[in-house]
């Protein structure tokens, strides 16, 4: 179930109208009293460029209670880091704690310039840990997405696995035991 809650008015249930689970995307379908709209940029944020990630952490779940935290962009059209099959980040040292996967991140004059990407791991999504790294998926990418999700489903091949090293750090991090040998 998708609540949404809009200054002014009453929480509101969404439904979903599609979804784009390679990049996490989702299409809302909500009745709201007037339109509601967040100004996207497409060219991307400028190296240094101040950003900040909106999202509620996991300890705040239950409250629903959005933190907000600033960073700056380290890194453009991030790929190789084997953490996601796209690989086009922004990358950031925002602190981007659990819970914040699928948040915006926005610029200065409250643009949305991407979505903090999350770590799939079979059913859950983790934001990954990793010292002063944060990444999040650019504009471009969330409107071909949206684009594909209105058109029907993305035109993508997909079956459904994403491999990772068997090593003794991830098999800890997914709970499989660190007895690799």
């Amino acid at each position: 179930e998708v609540r949404v809650r809009v200054p002014g008015s009453p929480e509101t249930i969404a439904r979903v109208a599609g979804l784009d689970p390679l990049i996490g995307v989702a299409l809302l379908r909500v009745d709201l009293p007037g339109p509601i709209r967040l100004e996207t940029r497409d060219d991307p944020p400028r190296l240094g460029e101040e950003i900040r990630s909106i999202g509620v952490t996991s300890a705040e779940q239950t409250h629903m209670t959005a933190t907000v935290t600033t960073g700056v962009v380290s890194g453009l059209h991030r790929n190789g880091l084997g953490w996601h099959p796209i690989e086009d980040y922004i990358q950031t040292d925002a602190s981007l704690a659990d819970g914040f996967a699928g948040g915006p991140v926005v610029d200065d004059e409250g643009r949305l310039v991407g979505m903090t990407a999350g770590l799939p791991f079979g059913r859950h999504l983790f934001v990954r840990q990793a010292a002063g790294i944060g990444v999040a998926i650019p504009v471009p990418w969330i409107k071909r997405s949206l684009a594909w999700i209105r058109a029907g489903q993305p035109p993508r091949p997909w079956i459904g696995l994403h491999l990772i090293a068997a090593d003794r750090e991830s098999r800890k991090a997914a709970w499989l035991g660190a007895d690799v040998r």
